[in-house]
């Protein structure tokens, strides 16, 4: 790809001295386990003016951010650097281009993702409710349930962990769009050591990923995955919300977190019979790299 976009702008990987200015444009891209790569934009005189950073999964780019500062927005910085990511990428070839964003607290993130090229995929909730009346209509609703009799809820610390991170890897990852690798560091984190498992026959079925008390009375679910045998049926996803309502009690906790599907009707409903608030959300948008 071209260092020099025009006179007065070039974009490029950053030099050992420039990750400084990337982590305070983008810190948030900063924070997990995975170091992003980035595209740095600099002006006329070398100064930093923009960043995107990103994560290679594949045969994908995941997880795109930029950030313009606020006084050179709305010159055609910000869709300088989109091509120039979409061109890496074609050079690569890598076919999509993933970008999540929190259209609530990013009203302007949506409109430039669009015109730029990309699509909206998901849009996803988060809330929060008082376990009440949510944990009782869960709990009334499994103990209808007839899971199988080799069926039960184990300790995350029972169960092999290559196993659950398997299982969140296939079944949240893509979902998520997340880097791979990312499921190795949550099931060992301990901030999680109160989900629950589900066993049928010794086997995994699904787990519920979930910290019990955030330290602020709140039991945060981050994941939710079923093995796609037990879907459809509802005993599974009953059985683990269930526990993991009841172990967040159990740690004290008086808020219930979680994400919900804005175009999931059955959702929806839910939300409404927990008196549940919005929090934020996560848009999901994806393009081509070669867009035309």
């Amino acid at each position: 790809m071209p260092v020099s976009v025009s006179a007065t702008l070039a974009i490029r990987v950053p030099r050992t001295g420039e990750w400084a200015a990337c982590r305070a444009l983008l810190p948030e891209a900063f924070r997990g386990s995975h170091a992003p790569d980035a595209l740095l934009a600099l002006d006329a005189a070398g100064a930093p003016v923009a960043c995107a950073a990103f994560q290679w999964t594949g045969d994908a780019i995941h997880e795109l951010r930029i950030r313009v500062i606020r006084t050179r927005r709305r010159e055609g910085i910000g869709r300088a650097l989109v091509e120039s990511v979409a061109a890496l990428a074609a050079a690569r070839r890598a076919g999509e281009i993933h970008a999540r964003v929190n259209p609530i607290a990013e009203p302007d993130a949506e409109p430039f993702l669009i015109a730029t090229g990309f699509r909206r995929t998901s849009r996803v909730l988060t809330v929060e409710a008082p376990p009440e009346p949510l944990a009782s209509y869960i709990a009334r609703l499994a103990r209808r349930a007839t899971p199988p009799s080799g069926a039960r809820i184990a300790e995350i610390a029972e169960v092999d962990r290559g196993r659950l991170a398997a299982l969140y890897t296939s079944r949240i990852v893509p979902e998520l769009r997340l880097p791979p690798g990312a499921a190795a560091p949550l099931v060992w984190d301990r901030r999680f050591a109160d989900s629950p498992v589900l066993l049928v026959d010794g086997a995994v079925a699904g787990m519920l990923l979930m910290e019990a008390n955030n330290g602020e009375g709140v039991c945060a679910i981050v994941a939710r995955a079923v093995e796609p045998e037990y879907r459809g049926r509802g005993w599974a996803n009953l059985l683990l919300l269930s526990e993991g309502f009841a172990r967040g009690a159990r740690r004290g906790s008086t808020r219930m977190r979680f994400e919900a599907p804005e175009d999931n009707p059955d959702t929806m409903k839910l939300m409404a019979r927990a008196n549940a608030n919005v929090l934020g959300a996560t848009a999901c948008y994806v393009r081509a790299a070669a867009h035309v």
